[in-house]
């Protein structure tokens, strides 16, 4: 039941920062021929994907915690 949104809001969160980085970086001098890969190399998108994957599994700890202490407050301090 929380999987599915945050999969999902972190999904689009990912795809939005890559999406700003693909427009500012190169005008900032981030380009392949100073050594910069581009923002869609197996490197990037395997970062992208873990990062969602860990944004995801950070939510179900805060859930599980939430759980297992009865108080949200708590959980979300112990969590962060």
């Amino acid at each position: 039941m929380l999987t599915a949104p945050v999969l999902t809001a972190s999904a689009l969160a990912v795809a939005g920062a890559a999406l700003a980085g693909r427009l500012i970086l190169p005008g900032r001098g981030f380009t392949p021929a100073h050594g910069y890969a581009s923002l869609t190399s197996a490197t990037e998108v395997r970062a992208a994907v873990a990062t969602v994957l860990y944004l995801t599994l950070v939510a179900l700890l805060g859930l599980g915690l939430a759980t297992a202490v009865r108080d949200n407050a708590a959980a979300v301090g112990t969590v962060l």
